[in-house]
């Protein structure tokens, strides 16, 4: 080993490699204005299971399927979708922790049909 020597931080388990003087940092590049602009419009944008037009699409369907003459807002439309693909992940964990119970590796049509039955009988 090399006095001094240190192992490289990305892999431990990589040869060890001598020291390194600190380099001196290079003065910060200013961003260009427009990314900027970009980051404070939306600086956490949600990755979606289910494709925005898809979804936007049902949701018009649905609307027009009460005969109703409603104009949603983008943000109500982002709601409506975070809240189903959330309801949608919490009933296939409940489905994957049934399958588990019943010592099955696949999540099936009726453990769905199960944990959904049992949420309605718990709400009323």
């Amino acid at each position: 080993k090399t006095a001094g020597a240190r192992p490289c931080e990305s892999n431990p388990r990589l040869r060890m490699v001598p020291p390194v003087a600190p380099e001196a940092e290079p003065a910060p590049i200013a961003a260009p204005i427009k990314k900027r602009a970009n980051k404070r419009k939306n600086p956490n944008p949600v990755k979606h299971c289910i494709p925005k037009l898809t979804f936007r699409r049902l949701i018009r369907e649905i609307v027009a399927d009460n005969k109703s003459d409603l104009r949603l807002q983008q943000e109500a439309v982002e709601a409506l979708q975070e809240a189903a693909e959330a309801l949608v992940a919490e009933r296939f964990q409940k489905c994957s922790q049934l399958a588990e119970l019943c010592h099955l590796d696949t999540v099936r049509s009726d453990h769905w049909n199960y944990v959904r039955d049992s949420e309605t009988i718990t709400a009323q």
